[in-house]
């Protein structure tokens, strides 16, 4: 059995940082609904996608060419 262990952290972002900061969760948060919007269009046999492995084959050239993450 996997244990997982959550550590809620509080960032100390310098005021000139914070829209570089707010850029990429922004990104972050759009590459990550795209992988989902594609998992919720099934595979080849009408399946939904739950799968990150089977998702990346989708996506994850392109989004890492738009966005760099």
């Amino acid at each position: 059995m996997e244990l997982r262990r959550t550590a809620v952290v509080k960032l100390s972002v310098p005021n000139d940082r914070r829209d570089d900061l707010k850029e990429t969760m922004d990104t972050f948060r759009n590459a990550a609904q795209r992988f989902a919007d594609r998992g919720w269009e099934g595979n080849n046999d009408g399946y939904v996608i739950t799968s990150r492995s089977q998702l990346q084959p989708y996506l994850y050239d392109d989004i890492r060419d738009e966005t760099g993450l």
